[in-house]
C-alpha cells in the first residue's frame, strides 16, 4: 500500500512511501508517521491512501507517532486550501496548526468531559435561576441566524451591533440551540486575553457541556489535550484565539467570529493566515452558518453586507436602553502649562474629569496606542502630519538623512523645521510609552492603584486574566494600557476612558489607518458605562477635526463608512483591490536592496509574459517601516489588483525567484500590518 506523505519543509511537494504489512491497519490519512528522507529521518503527514502497487524503489515507512490520526479525512479539504491559498506548503500548514512536536508521543490524557456519549445532546442545560430578558433588537436578531442555522447550509451574517448592544447573549443562545441539536460549535476571539471572562461566561451559563480552550498561551500538551478531546468526539465547544480557526470539531454547525474587525486574527508570522477569512472558507466547505459580531465590522465585511454576501443584522441600542458613553474631544494644540510636556500626555481637562471620577469610587481606563514604535512629527498649530503624495499615507521621519519617507512607493521630501501645510507652524516629536504614562499618572494621583497593561505586563501565560481580575474585583483605580484594552472587556465599574493620543493611531504608514483609529476609539468608548453610571469618554489629539474623530465621537459608524469608502474608491484600496506584499530580508543592507530590486524586475517581467501588465501594479520597492529588526534589514514591495487569481498566480512565480544567500523572502497574502 502506498501513501502521500507532506513533511515540514519548504516545498510544496507531496512524497510517495510504501507502508509495511505490520503497520497497514493502522496507518490511515491524519496518522503522524517517520519516513526517511535525504539521509535522515523526518516527521510526516499522511494525506492520501494510494492503493497497492508492486514498486520496489519506493521507501517504507519506518514507523507511527503517537495513537491514532492527529485530524480527520474531512478537514484535509480545509487545510490544503489554506496551503493553496497562503502559498505555504501542506506540510509546514500541517506541522503550523496541529498541537504536536516532533516524535513526542501523543500519549492520551483523559479530557474534561471524556467518557460522556458524544453527541448526547440532552447534556446542554442552561445554569444559577438566572434569565436574561432580550430586548425587540436582539429577539430580530436571534430568530434570524436560527433559521439560518436549521437551514443547514452555509450562511454568513454580519451582527452589527453598538458596544454594549447584547451580542454574546445572542451567542449564548445560539450555542445552546445548535448543540441541542447534537451540532458542534467553534467560538472565535481575537485576544487571549478575552477568552478567561469568555470561558467563565460559557462554564456559567452551560455547566454539564466541556469546553476545548485552544490559543498560544497554553502549553502544548494542554492544547494536544483539547486537540484530542475534539477529534474523539468527547467535546463539541471549541473556543480560543485564531488558531482555533483549524480546531477539529465534529458536524460543525455554527462559528461565531467575535470582535470580527480586530486585526489580531492576522497572523504575521510564519503562515499569515486570517482567522476571520478563513472562518467564512471553513463555513462555506462545511456548511455551517458563520456569524461575524462587531460594534465597528472592518469596511471590507461592511461592503460586502452592503451588497449581499453577508446577511446584515443590526443592533442599534444598548441593553436596558443604557446610553452610550459621552466623547469630549481635547485639542492638544491648545494645551498650555508650566509644565509642557506633561500637559501633553495628560490634558487639564483629562485630569479633572479622572479626580471626579476617582473621587466617586470609580475606575478609569487609559488607553495608548504605540503600535508601529514610531515617534510622531506633526506640526503643533495645525496638527498635521507630510502624507505620500503617491499613496496617501504618513511619510515617516529619517533623522539621519533629515527626510521623511513613503514606505510603500519610496517617496522622499526633505523634512522642514516648519510645516509645510500651514506655513509657519513648528514641527515638533510626539510620543512615549505606557511606562512613561503610567509614571505621570502615579505622580498626578500619587494615592491611586495604578496598573499597566501592554506587552511587557502580559508575557507571563495567566498574567491576562491576573490584570484583568484585580480590575474586576475592583483593585485597580486606573489601568493604562494599550489597544488589547479596548477589546470586549465588560467591566461596571469603568466610567471614564481616556484615549491619551489619537494621533499614533491616525497617523500610522497605512491606508486603513482612519478605520483602525476610528475602531479603536469606538471599541474603547465601549468599555465605559457599562453598569448603571453612564460613561464617558475623552479624546486627546493634534487632530480634533478629522473625519474618524468626529464619527467616533457621534458613534456613527454609518457615516464614517461613507466617508472611508469613498476615499478607498477613488485611492483604489482595499474592498476595490486585492493586495499581496513581499518583505525581503537579509543581514547586509546593500544585498537586502539588490534582492528587493531584482524581485521587482522579475515581477515585471513575469507581468507581460503572464499577461498581467493592465491587471497588476507593482509599488515599490520601498524601505519597510521597521526597516531593520532584529539585525536584518527589510525592504517590501506590494502587488495590487482587482482579481485574486492573476494576483496568486504572479506571487507564486515572482516567489520562486532565487535571491543571494542569507536573504528571506515572505509572501503576505491580503496583508493587515505593513511595519
Amino acid at each position: 500500500m502506498l501513501v502521500q506523505v507532506a513533511l515540514d519543509i519548504p516545498t510544496e511537494k507531496t512524497f510517495t512511501y510504501l507502508v509495511p504489512v505490520p503497520l497497514r491497519d493502522v496507518v490511515g490519512i491524519g496518522s503522524r508517521v517517520a519516513v526517511p528522507f535525504g539521509g535522515r529521518s523526518l516527521v510526516g503527514y499522511v494525506v492520501s491512501l494510494e492503493g497497492e502497487a508492486d514498486v520496489s524503489s519506493v521507501k517504507e515507512i519506518e514507523g507511527t507517532i503517537g495513537e491514532g490520526p492527529v485530524f480527520c479525512a474531512a478537514d484535509l479539504p480545509f487545510y490544503t486550501w489554506v496551503a493553496d491559498y497562503y502559498l505555504h506548503p501542506l506540510g509546514k500548514v500541517l506541522a503550523e496548526i496541529l498541537p504536536f512536536r516532533g516524535r513526542e508521543g501523543s500519549r492520551r490524557i483523559k479530557a474534561e468531559g471524556e467518557g460522556k456519549t458524544p453527541g448526547d445532546g440532552g447534556r446542554v442545560s442552561e445554569a444559577v435561576g438566572v434569565r436574561h430578558l432580550l430586548n425587540a433588537d436582539q429577539r430580530r436578531v436571534l430568530d434570524e441566524i436560527r433559521r439560518a442555522v436549521d437551514g443547514g447550509s452555509f450562511q454568513s451574517c454580519l451582527l452589527h451591533g453598538v458596544t454594549g448592544s447584547g451580542k454574546t447573549e445572542i451567542y449564548l443562545r445560539l450555542i445552546a440551540h445548535v448543540m441541542k441539536e447534537n451540532g458542534g460549535v467553534l467560538y472565535l476571539v481575537p485576544e487571549i486575553g478575552l477568552t478567561g471572562q469568555l470561558i467563565s461566561r460559557l462554564r456559567e451559563r452551560f455547566p454539564s457541556e466541556p469546553l476545548a480552550i485552544l490559543h498560544s498561551g497554553l502549553t502544548t500538551a494542554k492544547r494536544r489535550e483539547a486537540w484530542l478531546s475534539l477529534l474523539r468526539g468527547g467535546v463539541r465547544l471549541a473556543v480560543g484565539a485564531r488558531s482555533a480557526v483549524f480546531a477539529p470539531v465534529g458536524n460543525l454547525r455554527l462559528i461565531i467570529v467575535d470582535e470580527e474587525h480586530d486585526e489580531s486574527y492576522k497572523q504575521d508570522e510564519r503562515m499569515r493566515y486570517n482567522a476571520r477569512d478563513l472562518a467564512l472558507v471553513r463555513g462555506r466547505m462545511t456548511g455551517a452558518t458563520v456569524v461575524l459580531g462587531s460594534a465597528t465590522p472592518s469596511v471590507q465585511t461592511y461592503y460586502h453586507a452592503l451588497l449581499g454576501r453577508h446577511r446584515l443584522l443590526v443592533m442599534p441600542r444598548r441593553v436596558e436602553e443604557r446610553p452610550l458613553p459621552k466623547v469630549d474631544i481635547v485639542d492638544l494644540r491648545l494645551e498650555r502649562g508650566e509644565k509642557d510636556e506633561e500637559s501633553l500626555i495628560l490634558s487639564r481637562y483629562l485630569r479633572t474629569a479622572m479626580r471626579e471620577t476617582l473621587n466617586r469610587g470609580k475606575q478609569v481606563l487609559l488607553l495608548l496606542n504605540r503600535r508601529g514604535f514610531h515617534t510622531l512629527r506633526l506640526c503643533r498649530e495645525c496638527g498635521g502630519v507630510v502624507r505620500c503624495r503617491n499613496c496617501s499615507v504618513s511619510l515617516i521621519y529619517h533623522a539621519a538623512e533629515g527626510v521623511l519617507r513613503c514606505h510603500y512607493c519610496d517617496y522622499s521630501v526633505r523634512a522642514e523645521a516648519v510645516c509645510p501645510a500651514c506655513g509657519g507652524g513648528p514641527i515638533v516629536s510626539y510620543g512615549f510609552g505606557t511606562e512613561r504614562l503610567a509614571e505621570a499618572v502615579s505622580r498626578f494621583f500619587p494615592g491611586s492603584r495604578v496598573a499597566r497593561m501592554d506587552r511587557d505586563t502580559t508575557k507571563g501565560r495567566g498574567s491576562h486574566e491576573m490584570i484583568l481580575g484585580a480590575l474586576g474585583r475592583g483593585e485597580i483605580d486606573i489601568l493604562v494600557g494599550t489597544q488589547m484594552v479596548s477589546k470586549g472587556h465588560d467591566y461596571p465599574g469603568v466610567v471614564l476612558v481616556g484615549i491619551v493620543s489619537a494621533d499614533t493611531a491616525l497617523h500610522l504608514p497605512d491606508f486603513r489607518a482612519a478605520e483602525r483609529t476610528f475602531q479603536l476609539l469606538t471599541q474603547a468608548s465601549g468599555r465605559g458605562g457599562r453598569g448603571e453610571d453612564p460613561g464617558r469618554v475623552i479624546i486627546q489629539t493634534f487632530n480634533p477635526g478629522h473625519y474618524a474623530l468626529q464619527w467616533a465621537k457621534n458613534h456613527d459608524y454609518a457615516g464614517f463608512f461613507r466617508q472611508e469608502i469613498d476615499l478607498r474608491r477613488q485611492l483604489g484600496y482595499p474592498p476595490f483591490s486585492r493586495l499581496v506584499q513581499f518583505l525581503v530580508s537579509g543581514p547586509g543592507e546593500e544585498k537586502t536592496v539588490e534582492a528587493a530590486l531584482l524581485l521587482a524586475a522579475e515581477g515585471k517581467r513575469l507581468m507581460g509574459t503572464l499577461g498581467l501588465r493592465e491587471n497588476v501594479e507593482i509599488v515599490g520597492p520601498a524601505e519597510a517601516p521597521i526597516a531593520r529588526l532584529r539585525g536584518r534589514y527589510r525592504r517590501h514591495l506590494l502587488l495590487k489588483g482587482r482579481d485574486s487569481r492573476d494576483l496568486h498566480l504572479l506571487a507564486a512565480e515572482m516567489g520562486r525567484l532565487r535571491l543571494p544567500r542569507a536573504v528571506e523572502l515572505r509572501v503576505d497574502i491580503d496583508p493587515m500590518n505593513f511595519l
